[in-house]
């Protein structure tokens, strides 16, 4: 009877250990994406109180940009060609080949031949690195809307339809010359995502009719804003996979409510 009682004695207190254990588990449904953010990237000095932060926050959320070695994002640096054609692909759901046998910029350059799109580190592999211009980013971001304008047709055709912001949101702004930094690289790709692209296309090889291009592109679009004030909850980061055919890219989209 005395080892029965002892038995049961235990099994209580091996019970009431358990549940206390469980009880002081915090409850993961209550994490806020701020706090999922904030575990997971220790926000450094170059990121705290930038006007991109709440930008990276969520390019680094939906894996479009990397941070440096260093554990910086550094998003006043120029972002070279290659980098800004990783961040846009994978914006979009690219899935870019990763292999150790290739450089990290081999598979945005396939992708970009694949699409037809304009680059310059194709044929110069040097220049893959090399900070690239506003326009040279304006004929990229052109050719992925399926369509074929070059230099200053480019900019208009952007501009007008609403797919530029910030210092860019205007002919006169835009300053075609100017690099591109990584902030400003995000920033635009944001707005690509507000304005409903929803995949890279490829561009024609002849070049569209000028006539199609916006009548009055110096009027300033309608700017939407890049986040919404609601409080921001997981379900604003979640993401539909849908594999394409030709196995080239897995094709991802942002939601937009």
């Amino acid at each position: 009877m005395g080892s029965i009682q002892r038995t049961l004695a235990c099994l209580i207190l091996v019970s009431m250990l358990f549940g206390v254990t469980v009880s002081a588990q915090p409850n993961k449904q209550d994490n806020s994406v701020e706090t999922e953010w904030e575990g997971l990237y220790n926000q450094t000095s170059d990121l705290k109180g930038h006007w991109a932060e709440q930008l990276f926050q969520w390019a680094i959320m939906q894996r479009i940009i990397d941070g440096y070695p260093d554990g910086t994002f550094k998003p006043n640096k120029s972002v070279g060609e290659a980098e800004f054609l990783k961040a846009l692909y994978r914006a979009f759901g690219a899935a870019l080949p990763n292999s150790a046998t290739y450089s990290w910029t081999d598979g945005p350059y396939r992708l970009a031949k694949y699409w037809n799109h304009p680059t310059l580190g194709s044929s110069k592999p040097e220049l893959r690195l090399a900070p690239i211009t506003r326009g040279r980013a304006a004929e990229i971001i052109t050719a992925a809307q399926g369509v074929h304008y070059e230099g200053r047709d480019a900019i208009v055709y952007l501009v007008g339809n609403g797919l530029t912001n910030g210092k860019m949101a205007t002919l006169e702004g835009f300053r075609a010359n100017d690099e591109l930094t990584r902030g400003e690289a995000i920033q635009w790709i944001r707005q690509l995502t507000l304005k409903g692209m929803m995949e890279i296309k490829e561009r024609p090889v002849a070049l569209s009719d000028r006539s199609l291009l916006p009548v009055s592109p110096s009027v300033t679009a309608e700017r939407l804003p890049e986040f919404s004030t609601e409080p921001v909850t997981k379900d604003d980061f979640n993401l539909i996979g849908i594999t394409p055919p030709y196995g080239l890219e897995a094709r991802r989209f942002q939601r937009v409510d």
